[in-house]
């Protein structure tokens, strides 16, 4: 499979997500259905974006804006609702809602060793966080005996 069908499957899966508040609203959702939804929306936002940008060495670039042309994290990428969203304001969503110094560890940001992408259901988004920084950190324990 090429990056070109990888991608559209990906964008598939974000419109997808995308769509589901229209049927069901985000109010009627416990927190942690909330919380894995805003999660997986970012995170594929984010794997979507660096895909498009493959073969890049550095995030530097994109984490720099200007006027004609915002920073990646402010580029409104998303809609959910009919509201255009940025990943800035997804990650604003998830700090108001949720403890930020542990859903920092869910927010997959492409850099080398940070978080891995995982992908939360309701159960998962609930206990993954403090399971998160342990494995981050069994993660880079393992790489440094490397």
């Amino acid at each position: 499979m090429c990056i070109r069908d990888s991608l559209r499957i990906l964008e598939q899966i974000k419109t997808e997500l995308e769509a589901i508040p229209e049927q069901a609203p985000l109010r009627l959702w416990t927190k942690n259905e909330q919380l894995a939804y805003w999660l997986n929306l970012h995170n594929i936002t984010i794997i979507i974006e660096l895909t498009k940008q493959y073969p890049m060495k550095s995030l530097r670039p994109l984490l720099k804006g200007s006027r004609k042309e915002p920073a990646l994290w402010d580029q409104k990428l998303m809609t959910v609702s009919g509201i255009p969203l940025s990943l800035n304001d997804v990650h604003d969503i998830l700090v108001e809602k949720w403890d930020s110094t542990l859903v920092m560890y869910g927010l997959f940001q492409g850099y080398v060793g940070g978080p891995n992408t995982v992908s939360y259901t309701h159960l998962r988004a609930h206990e993954t966080p403090e399971h998160l920084v342990c494995r981050l950190l069994l993660e880079k324990k393992k790489t440094n005996k490397l």
